[in-house]
């Protein structure tokens, strides 16, 4: 468990100097937990030899909670090559992303109950004003209820707009943090 050489990630070269990790154990560096898991993935590595494991830990970093991804290969009969980068990011998208589509769901359910609403409504209307037809004598007509649909119901028309907004905002916050997706669409 002692590293043999560092080469830290070009923005925090002078953050993490190499000096400060070559020559020394994992454990004076890393959490318990993170050295726990990183120990068990170098024995797995060393017995496979050169099957790559992956695995990630959370490390307190500058004060802050940083999620961290390391892969290991063997290099050797008792040394391993670990990368270690930062998925902190990553996952914090992840999560915001999971969060924006459980809202947009829940907006969508809203959506759908008033629209399965305005829907009987509107039939109600139309047997309504077919029911007064015919009572009259006359044939029934045509109901135009686009007018009382937005005028009466402007929750619907709320909750559609809402609907609307939120997905172009979700769709916006995902393609500005993966230009992959951006391309694709």
């Amino acid at each position: 468990g002692v590293v043999q050489n560092m080469i830290p990630p070009k923005e925090l070269e002078h953050a993490m100097p190499p000096e400060k990790f070559i020559g020394r154990n994992i454990r004076n560096i890393f959490s318990k937990d993170a050295v726990h898991q990183t120990m068990f993935a170098i024995g797995r590595t060393l017995e496979a030899n050169r099957i790559m494991n992956a695995f990630e830990f959370d490390e307190n970093m500058g004060g802050k909670k940083r999620v961290m991804e390391a892969r290991l290969v063997a290099s050797g009969q008792q040394t391993v090559l670990m990368m270690i980068r930062d998925v902190t990011q990553q996952k914090e998208i992840g999560v915001e992303r999971e969060k924006l589509i459980s809202e947009l769901e829940a907006s969508n359910e809203k959506s759908e109950t008033l629209r399965e609403s305005l829907e009987r409504v509107a039939v109600e209307a139309c047997l309504d004003s077919g029911d007064r037809d015919l009572r009259r004598g006359a044939p029934p007509r045509a109901v135009d209820l686009e007018p009382l649909l937005l005028t009466a119901f402007p929750k619907l028309r709320d909750a559609y707009l809402a609907s609307r907004k939120q997905v172009r905002s979700f769709a916006s916050e995902l393609t500005d943090h993966n230009p992959d997706l951006t391309r694709a669409l």
